[in-house]
């Protein structure tokens, strides 16, 4: 009886010696970094999200019968306080992954020493392409990045466009920047005439800048900007012109936009997603996401954040259900490089393999018809 005693805990010391950080009998612990406060605190509503995903998953079940518990702390958006709380998660905790941590330049306060540990990094929340480009064995990106971005709607618009001019507007920043050189880069390869203009922050001349945009009569306008200088621009051609078809980058897939440009504004402008918009009412994902917030949380409003926030949590569930019971970080990432074509019920398809950690590489064309968004294209392979 004594030897059968010590040898049941013999056995119990060992899985628990080689048993994975953040990995229990019944749990998964998960950890990240959000600005919950300060300047960027409107994306709390990502994580906020996530977790509501996660909780529903639990009440199913959870994963191989283990619940997900989801730690993100409040790094204020600084990436010196980005550095404390990954640590206190990573080495007190300790979590199993991270996921999701928001923000490039506080990421890449921490992503050297994560990598070094060989904590695997999941869906970043951040579209640089230093997270992807090259390839990292422990870091997977999620947002698209410039290249996905640019050449997506270069081969929208080859097809739509084909020989005709093409005005690319983009504001003074290094990705918007990049976004702009894949797509002028892939439009010119097949003879799409295409000229780039670029705006500083605002305050500027925007009169200036339409000006000369009518000069050049453009069959079709592509802004890679940020809310407040896309608002005024469509505003402005809205009663000046020129009449061109419009197209907006990924940063601007927000159905908001109807409210703050207005629907006439709006007719007819074509926008560059990943997701289904808020307002796409119809849309089954559009649908089971309103019912788990209004379950979960009744005071979280529905938005691009929201929509975001769950998907990246239906990726992160497939792959933990995939790996089976006996997690271990290598692999979690051996099952994520083995994915191929997967659809969550917001996301696009997405594939990863060894060579690629980039998870959205596919959009589609969403435009405002009769005042309402509507997809209008198949998804688009930025390969």
């Amino acid at each position: 009886m004594k030897q059968c005693f010590w040898l049941v805990c013999l056995c119990l010391v060992s899985l628990s010696a080689f048993a994975a950080p953040g990995i229990k009998q019944r749990e998964i612990l998960l950890g990240s970094h959000q600005p919950l406060t300060g300047m960027a605190a409107k994306f709390s509503a990502i994580s906020k999200s996530t977790e509501i995903y996660f909780r529903f998953v639990n009440e199913q079940g959870g994963v191989h019968g283990r619940s997900i518990k989801y730690h993100y702390a409040d790094d204020g958006f600084q990436a010196i306080r980005t550095q404390e709380v990954i640590r206190e998660l990573v080495l007190r905790k300790p979590v199993f992954l991270i996921l999701n941590g928001l923000g490039t330049a506080t990421h890449a306060s921490v992503s050297a020493w994560l990598q070094s540990l060989k904590v695997p990094d999941f869906f970043v929340g951040s579209s640089d392409p230093q997270w992807t480009e090259p390839v990292k064995e422990t870091v997977f990106g999620f947002q698209p990045t410039p290249r996905v971005e640019g050449r997506a709607l270069a081969k929208y618009l080859l097809q739509s466009h084909p020989g005709e001019q093409v005005v690319v507007w983009h504001r003074d920043d290094p990705q918007m920047k990049e976004a702009s050189e894949h797509l002028s880069t892939l439009l010119t390869a097949n003879h799409t005439p295409t000229h780039t203009m670029t705006h500083p922050m605002l305050p500027f001349d925007l009169d200036a800048h339409l000006d000369q945009i009518r000069q050049l009569n453009p069959k079709a306008i592509v802004l890679f900007t940020s809310s407040l200088p896309a608002i005024q621009f469509l505003e402005s051609v809205q009663k000046h012109g020129p009449q061109s078809n419009i197209y907006l980058g990924h940063d601007l897939a927000d159905s908001r936009l109807l409210e703050w440009v207005g629907v006439e504004a709006m007719e007819g402008v074509s926008v560059l997603s990943s997701f289904p918009l808020a307002s796409q009412a119809d849309h089954p994902g559009i649908q089971f996401h309103r019912s788990l917030l209004r379950e979960y949380d009744p005071e979280l409003t529905i938005n691009r954040w929201t929509i975001y926030g769950q998907a990246v949590a239906e990726l992160m569930v497939e792959i933990l259900y995939r790996s089976g019971r006996n997690l271990t970080r290598q692999s979690v990432i051996g099952t994520a490089e083995d994915l191929d074509q997967w659809n969550g019920v917001l996301s696009p398809p997405i594939t990863l393999s060894a060579q690629n950690h980039q998870a959205i590489t596919k959009l589609r064309i969403t435009r405002v018809q009769s005042g309402k968004f509507e997809t209008i294209s198949d998804w688009i392979d930025s390969k």
